[in-house]
């Protein structure tokens, strides 16, 4: 079975991981009085999730067709600018969870990790027109660029600096806490092997089963 090649089952499992989502977010504003700085920031980190599965949605939907050509590229910024945008709330996530229990907290891998996503953003931007990391083929389908691995090696360097924040912050943290925080960043590195035959969906749907199960468990 192509998984790259069947539209219908890439879009489903998005759109369901987004309403998974939709669900917690609802709920998680309704249930909590966002009065905490890491409940405000949860409900953001939901919200940019939800963004960036609609960006990766867009991508299979609107494929195929050099004149959807605008609305490729809004899926583009939306997939991957989101996608970094929830790196950078995780982080401060993890400090204000981190700071609610103790005082000893690790700012500056923190302030690092979002100067990095921040630089990342940038070349996101710069993407966009010149598809040095991601682009639109003559079938008017998305493509990587000459310069993704850049996408892999930047994913997988924030993911460590957030590994090494909760890490270095476990006396803090129950053991159970320590590894549902973790596995934030150990589930989408586990599938890096599955994006050479299966494209971001399983990517996305391990960061999305993360945010609904694992740090919510960690409250």
């Amino acid at each position: 079975m192509d998984f790259n090649e069947n539209i219908s089952l890439n879009i489903g499992l998005y759109l369901f991981a987004i309403l998974v989502t939709l669900a917690l977010l609802v709920g998680t504003a309704a249930d909590n009085a966002p009065k905490r700085p890491f409940i405000k920031l949860f409900i953001a980190l939901l919200a940019d999730n939800i963004i960036t599965l609609l960006g990766e949605t867009g991508l299979w939907f609107f494929g195929g067709n050099l004149d959807n050509l605008i609305l490729l590229k809004i899926s583009e910024f939306f997939a991957f600018g989101g996608g970094v945008v929830l790196i950078v709330l995780y982080s401060y996530c993890l400090l204000e969870f981190i700071s609610e229990k103790t005082n000893k907290v690790h700012r500056i891998m923190v302030h690092i990790n979002a100067c990095i996503c921040g630089v990342y953003f940038i070349l996101i931007i710069i993407s966009l027109f010149n598809e040095m990391l991601f682009g639109v083929d003559e079938n008017g389908c998305y493509t990587d660029g000459p310069l993704y691995w850049l996408v892999r090696v930047l994913d997988i360097v924030t993911m460590l600096i957030a590994m090494s924040i909760v890490i270095s912050h476990h006396k803090a943290l129950s053991l159970r806490g320590t590894l549902s925080l973790l596995s934030f960043s150990i589930l989408p590195v586990a599938v890096q092997p599955l994006l050479l035959v299966w494209d971001a969906t399983p990517l996305s749907i391990a960061t999305t089963l993360f945010i609904n199960r694992r740090f919510w468990q960690a409250r």
